[in-house]
């Protein structure tokens, strides 16, 4: 008694536990206070492909979308992410080799609006589609897995390392764009 359960789409129909004011979800850990809402918009089949759409080539959006629910599809186009050239590079900001640590990155994202959970979208299998805590993801993902995508905030933040030497982007999809 005295905690709400939500299902919802977002995780793959995960169910997510909401407990009273204060208290934090033992699993998957987030706190009342997260934005759950900007997460709960999403469809099933294709929430991953939500959340990213927004940060892709306008002429590149359609092959996403009717590619990415496919489990074959998906897996060729994250394969895309090793290099990144379906993004928008407009909305990209390369991250300056002094700031590629966790505390400076996980500290700028939340100067930019970035809640303290993210989901993980990747080429590696390992890494592809978990929901974890801001700060693991970026322990997981800076200068050690390149091809994948920290989602912070669907569509308007985002995190990105690709293959490319400098290949640290955040990227910030600003209102109006």
């Amino acid at each position: 008694m005295g905690r709400l359960c939500l299902l919802t789409s977002f995780g793959l129909g995960r169910k997510i536990q909401v407990w009273k004011l204060g208290n934090v979800c033992p699993r998957p850990r987030i706190s009342v206070a997260f934005p759950l809402a900007a997460f709960m918009n999403c469809s099933d089949s294709n929430s991953d492909v939500e959340m990213i759409l927004p940060f892709l080539r306008e002429d590149r959006r359609p092959r996403w979308r009717e590619l990415f629910p496919k489990p074959k599809g998906r897996k060729k186009l994250l394969q895309t992410l090793w290099n990144g050239d379906d993004f928008e590079r407009s909305l990209m900001m390369r991250v300056d080799p002094s700031e590629r640590t966790v505390q400076r990155l996980s500290l700028r994202l939340r100067r930019l609006g970035a809640p303290t959970f993210s989901h993980l979208i990747s080429a590696r299998p390992d890494l592809d589609g978990r929901d974890i805590d801001l700060i693991s993801a970026l322990g997981l993902v800076v200068n050690l897995a390149p091809a994948t995508i920290i989602c912070c905030m669907p569509g308007v933040l985002a995190y990105y390392e690709n293959d490319d030497r400098n290949g640290n982007y955040i990227i910030l999809r600003r209102k109006g764009k």
